[in-house]
């Protein structure tokens, strides 16, 4: 028999799409090692009350499966409304092939659950471990959902590792793969790791206020202003205390961002890190161009506002606000953008 394993697809309505292509590679995969046993590992859903094309995405996977055995796990974290009713019931239900399960054993052979292990790197906050290895040692393989980056915790654990990119928090550079063992239970059965292909890529860009060493000469501006389509945007700030060399780097620093996301395929999620608050608002302006390429675009505000501004009794998130305003009337920014812009922070 041979078996295959994936975790954590999260189907929602923005990802449906993306579900679909990584569902399409698993269907092959099954073809072409001659699968008998599918077994999920939890997390189909992304919430205990999927929509009618929700449901439709992962019924649609299922019949593709032509009646193979399929264990769906019922996961705590996002499919359970309680300890025995979940989302994923309904396909039990209706077909015999199908069994859902908490978790899964087979003797002393296998084992399949849905948590963080004691022992993984990702054992904190929110995906805090509920067992140790040494509570699984007499298994001989343990296969885990759940956590979202593939890690092999030795001697018998694997945490697998959602099938597609479903947070910024993931590592970026850890393929999404799938599990797989032929002759399961026999003299020469093989386990083994299949990288997909199909899920959208992620990428975290840190934007500090020191110039990359990598920067071409052709990043480099000598005046002082940024354009865009429409806007033109004066990075000099006569009530800055920046100086006239950092307010050309921070110029610098705009292009050479916005040339790394011009290079990026649309269906990348993108998350863009500011470390510096002037580099953030002189990226304002080309903001709405890129939310609208990348099937996710978002930032992170990480940097802090002056104290002498937070002293007078305003939130740093307040100050940046108040200032935002005040830089997009001064140059003329569509109200349009404006409200757009304004929105993100909220």
């Amino acid at each position: 028999m041979n078996i295959l394993f994936y975790t954590d697809p999260h189907i929602c309505l923005s990802s449906i799409t993306e579900c679909e292509l990584v569902f399409d590679e698993i269907i092959e995969l099954v073809e072409k090692y001659k699968i008998s046993k599918v077994i999920s590992l939890g997390d189909n859903f992304d919430t205990t009350k999927p929509s009618a094309a929700e449901l439709n995405c992962l019924a649609k996977f299922l019949k593709k499966l032509n009646n193979k055995e399929v264990i769906l796990l019922a996961a705590t974290s996002h499919e359970s409304e309680t300890n025995i009713l979940s989302s994923v019931d309904v396909y039990g239900i209706l077909s015999d092939t199908i069994t859902i399960v908490k978790e899964y054993h087979d003797a002393g052979k296998l084992y399949c659950g849905h948590f963080i292990i004691n022992e993984s790197k990702a054992n904190k906050g929110s995906l805090s471990g509920t067992k140790s290895k040494k509570e699984l040692q007499n298994y001989k393989f343990v296969v885990l959902g759940h956590g979202h980056n593939f890690e092999i915790i030795k001697p018998n654990v694997c945490q697998l590792g959602s099938c597609r990119y479903i947070s910024f928090g993931e590592d970026e550079n850890i393929k999404k793969r799938v599990g797989i063992v032929t002759d399961y239970g026999e003299d020469k059965e093989r386990w083994g790791f299949i990288e997909l292909k199909t899920p959208y890529p992620i990428v975290n860009i840190e934007v500090s206020n020191t110039v990359p060493t990598n920067l071409p000469k052709s990043a480099l501006q000598s005046t002082n202003s940024v354009k865009t389509d429409d806007v033109t945007v004066d990075t000099t700030d006569p009530k800055s205390s920046i100086s006239q060399a950092q307010t050309s780097q921070n110029s610098a620093q705009i292009q050479a961002l916005c040339e790394k996301l011009d290079k990026l395929t649309p269906l990348t999620k993108v998350r863009i890190i500011f470390k510096d608050y002037v580099l953030w608002r002189s990226f304002l302006p080309f903001y709405q161009k890129y939310k609208e390429k990348f099937i996710i675009f978002k930032d992170k505000k990480d940097f802090i506002i002056e104290d002498k501004i937070v002293a007078q009794g305003k939130s740093d998130t307040q100050t940046v606000v108040e200032s935002l305003k005040k830089y997009l009337i001064a140059n003329k920014v569509e109200q349009k953008i404006q409200d757009i812009l304004l929105k993100e922070l909220k």
